[in-house]
């Protein structure tokens, strides 16, 4: 679902008029996307091996980390 919301993004952004005349960095884009294909089929891969607790506990310290450096970024 986020592959064709992407697609679709990408789609109207080309195509509908913008007052800023911009265009996609298309070679970015595909970098992101290339990373996410190889981040889905590693996690797929590994997320059998590794116990439920220890994913949860890694991605709470991430968001965590995250949300503290953009409320001190945005004092």
């Amino acid at each position: 679902s986020t592959f064709i919301a992407s697609i679709a993004g990408v789609f109207f952004y080309s195509v509908l008029p913008s007052p800023l005349h911009t265009s996609p960095d298309w070679l970015l884009g595909l970098l992101f996307g290339l990373g996410g294909l190889i981040g889905m089929y590693i996690g797929g891969r590994v997320q059998i091996r590794i116990p439920q607790r220890p994913i949860k506990l890694a991605l709470g310290i991430l968001l965590l980390g995250l949300s503290f450096k953009y409320i001190f970024n945005s004092l």
